[in-house]
């Protein structure tokens, strides 16, 4: 049966920058092997000790009240049961205790394990102490993998400092904090696909028609693409901008958000502002050219100060924008900012003075020279010493360009590692089957998301506070929306903007259709969660239980892991986690590609019977840098395209109106226009989106994110963190498993060091609790904190082993605040099955596949 979605021609793949043998280096086998002895023995002696003190009961019986013999055993028979030595003078006379034989040769083998056991307990701290310097070993000859190098500058530059001493001084001991840090990073570079830098390589893949399921078609070659950090590009270009001197070059635009409403301009920038259309204000709003031809055509209102002061009021007002010399997703900020201050500068009469014709240029534009200079050949220095330099001399640029700002401790630029060739390839056959289920979770997943509640409570305030025959530009509705709403509007502005204290409950809205969203919500999760798991462990959701949700997002990436190894059998996936579709992931990549001479067009996204506009907008993130991936842009302040004009919908020309038919609202362009729905197609996380943008995607367009992780929802938390564990089975929907097997306690649940207790005593006893509630002793832990710990964000995993005494101790740490939720997760797929790439050994491969309604077109 042909599926009803469309699937994107090329996926993303997201490989580790280690291989996962690099954790094995870590492990303390010998320590780890001396624990499991323990616990082995320690399990036949209590078991051992129970039955023997039963078999004592009738010796003791038969023993008599007179003389020595009856205490005797009666004492024996407690060290047994409570797993005590025997005392020694009574055992070094068992010869006269009269025990049958067969009990007595019982009884020395019992004494001669816990002797035994004794003997691995005093060894094991030694043991631990031998195992760590082996493990010291593994960790420098890892850390000094250029590839970790390489990404350690950008994920914590000064550990990368340190790191470099210790491998330039190997006599030198590794002091205990720098080694645990550095345990944590190279953790996170072997068995996940972190997002720090070249700790991932990322690239793209393509469905062919024959062959395995997965092919590893060649080793992961990859390039460093590097960026400037944009907010900075554009702290030295507004600096540039305001520099009287340049009036001449500097291009002035009104808001494209400014919509007229009788005597009154309403407009939003940092927020929602109001001016009247009046005198010199009415001027501006025909305006289109440089700051030096506004201050001219203002000329005739006053004095060349006056009219200069009139202007800088306007433009902290947000009615007017200077705009940069470059497009916000231009493919090279820097060098076009460059190419723009080295333009001669005006001799502009506004301009306090000017500079000699052979002064040398000022910081700010010797800071871009250097800049571009470094940052074209970084990518080529292979050497992590020069990097960390690099980065130290950028910082003295900007700070020397940019007094007083302050810098970011990271990040001044951005590196990505990406594969510059094709490493994988897959058969869409043997997909076929999850990718199925894969459609299913999109049809399941409006149920939670936010948005969806959001857009029930927006078409319900909309009509009853205009009217549902009401079509109102967007910049008054959100004008009402965030300006001490009327009472209507009051529930929408708490679901779109939530303060941190307040939640909404959707079960006591006033709205009939949020009550019946939650009344979904709840018989969904009654599905999901009372599924009794199989043979193997695992819960099967049959998708015709599932109950009919809200339209789903039309467009929708997931992120999975493969969890079998079969070549040619059906594949079998893990879900990580969900995010836009329309290419989203993709671009990003594609974007980093062509940084590093290898592009990689993709396709633009078409909806019949729809407009769908992206935010081109970087709002202060290089995260938001990709190429164009539908017909239209949103042209928001702030934001300058590169579009052509007949590309972009400025904000002014946006129509809210009330569909009664699907009881929904509608966006037009225009009153009598097309439907128009924004996306959000950056990589940054929506909730960090200006409020009106926030707005627009969530109300209008598409946030398939659910309002929690996925794992959350599928697998369930408890009301309160319990005190003891809460196991969880693996949850799937077909070949897809939603939700990992996972075991919950709160953190003073689980077991902490007493006072004096040694570091392998503790272990022990947390290998003991481990095996007493059945969690695997290779997992993932999240730590969760606050009263509601599905509010926050969801913390990253930290991978643990227990043979590995690092990680064990940076667990530990964790377990400060005893009211915090731990989630052990299992690890599935297991590191040792992932692909194997030639030279490269087995790394962890996430990918990122995108599916999409069939209305949703691809051309190009």
């Amino acid at each position: 049966m042909r599926p009803n979605y469309r699937l994107s021609e090329t996926f993303v793949v997201r490989v580790a920058g280690l291989p996962v043998t690099a954790v094995d280096g870590l492990r303390c086998e010998t320590t780890w092997q001396a624990v499991q002895e323990i616990l082995a023995v320690r399990r036949h002696l209590a078991a051992e000790g129970r039955a023997l003190a039963d078999d004592l009961y009738s010796v003791i019986a038969l023993a008599g009240s007179g003389g020595v013999r009856r205490p005797r055993l009666v004492s024996l028979r407690r060290a047994f049961f409570n797993r005590r030595r025997p005392n020694r003078v009574i055992w070094s006379d068992r010869d006269l205790l009269g025990l049958p034989r067969t009990l007595l040769a019982r009884a020395e083998e019992w004494t001669r394990l816990w002797d035994r056991h004794r003997d691995l307990l005093d060894g094991l701290d030694g043991l631990l102490a031998a195992d760590l310097r082996d493990v010291r070993g593994s960790l420098r000859a890892h850390a000094s993998q250029d590839a970790f190098r390489h990404g350690l500058v950008q994920g914590n530059p000064a550990l990368a400092v340190e790191l470099g001493r210790w491998l330039r001084s190997p006599r030198e001991p590794l002091d205990r904090k720098t080694e645990l840090r550095l345990t944590r990073y190279l953790t996170r570079a072997a068995v996940k696909t972190s997002p720090y830098a070249t700790f991932t390589l990322s690239g793209l893949g393509h469905w062919t028609g024959h062959g395995p399921a997965v092919r590893v078609a060649g080793p992961p070659a990859w390039r460093s693409a590097v960026e400037p950090n944009a907010w900075l590009v554009r702290k030295l270009a507004h600096h540039l901008l305001t520099d009287p001197g340049r009036a001449g070059h500097v291009r002035v635009r009104v808001n494209p958000s400014t919509t007229r409403d009788g005597e009154r301009l309403w407009f939003v920038g940092e927020r929602i502002a109001g001016a009247y259309a009046r005198g010199p204000v009415l001027q501006c709003l025909a305006f289109d050219g440089t700051l030096a031809e506004l201050y001219a055509l203002l000329g005739r209102h006053g004095d060349a100060g006056t009219v200069r002061d009139y202007i800088a009021g306007l433009l902290r007002l947000g009615l007017l924008e200077l705009l940069p010399p470059f497009a916000d997703q231009s493919p090279d900020h820097l060098g076009e900012l460059l190419r723009w201050a080295e333009l001669p500068a005006d001799a502009q009469p506004l301009a306090d003075t000017q500079p000699p014709a052979d002064a040398p240029p000022p910081p700010v534009v010797q800071t871009l020279r250097q800049l571009h200079t470094d940052l074209a050949a970084y990518p080529e220095t292979r050497c992590a010493e020069r990097r960390a330099e690099l980065r130290e001399h950028i910082a003295a640029g900007f700070a020397a360009a940019l007094p007083g700002q302050e810098l970011p401790e990271r990040n001044l630029f951005h590196e990505n590692a990406v594969l510059t060739q094709q490493v994988l390839r897959c058969v869409p056959e043997h997909w076929q089957g999850a990718l199925d289920d894969l459609d299913r979770v999109r049809r399941l997943l409006p149920v939670f998301q936010h948005d969806t509640l959001v857009k029930l409570v927006a078409a319900h305030a909309f009509a009853e506070h205009f009217g549902p025959g009401a079509r109102v530009p967007l910049v008054r509705f959100y004008r009402e929306l965030t300006d001490e709403p009327a009472a209507a509007l009051a529930e929408l502005r708490t679901v779109l903007f939530p303060a941190p204290d307040t939640r909404h409950a959707p079960t006591d809205s006033a709205i009939p259709a949020v009550r019946e969203l939650a009344a979904l919500r709840a018989r969904t999760l009654d599905a999901l969660r009372t599924a009794a798991p199989g043979p193997d462990g695992t819960a099967q959701i049959a998708p015709e239980l599932l109950p009919c949700g809200p339209p789903p997002a039309d467009s929708v990436a997931f992120y999975v892991q493969r969890t079998d190894t079969a070549p040619h059998g059906p594949v079998s996936l893990v879900l990580n986690g969900v995010g836009a579709g329309y290419g989203q992931a993709a671009n990003r990549v594609r974007r980093m590609l062509a940084r590093v001479g290898a592009p990689a067009p993709g396709p633009r996204h078409r909806r019949d019977g729809v407009l769908l506009a992206e935010s081109g907008g970087i709002h202060g993130s290089n995260l938001n840098l990709r190429p164009a991936a539908v017909p239209m842009e949103l042209d928001c302040p702030g934001a300058v395209s590169d579009r052509k004009p007949e590309e972009l919908i400025p904000l002014r020309e946006l129509v809210v109106s009330y569909d009664q038919g699907s009881r929904s609202l509608r966006l037009s362009h225009g009153p009598d226009g097309p439907r128009v729905r924004p996306l959000h197609l950056g990589t940054m996380a929506g909730p960090l989106l200006p409020p009106l943008l926030r707005l627009l995607v969530q109300t209008f367009g598409e946030t398939p994110n659910p309002a929690a992780a996925t794992w959350t929802i599928f697998a369930g938390l408890p009301a309160e963190p319990p005190r003891e564990v809460v196991a969880r089975p693996r949850l799937a929907i077909g070949r897809v498993t939603v939700a990992r097997a996972s075991w919950c306690v709160r953190a003073d649940g689980v077991p902490v060091r007493h006072p004096g207790e040694t570091d392998a005593g503790y272990l022990v006893r947390l290998a003991a609790w481990f095996a007493d509630n059945e969690i695997p002793t290779r997992c993932f832990v999240r730590m969760l904190g606050g009263p509601d710990p599905v509010a926050g964000r969801d913390p990253k995993p930290m991978y643990l082993d227990l043979a590995a005494w690092n990680l064990v101790a940076l667990f530990e740490r964790q377990l400060k605040d005893p009211g915090h939720l731990v989630v052990f997760h299992e690890l599935l797929p297991a590191p040792e099955a992932a692909p194997r790439f030639p030279d490269a050994g087995r790394r962890v491969t996430e990918y990122v596949v995108e599916l999409s309604a069939p209305e949703v077109r691809h051309d190009g």
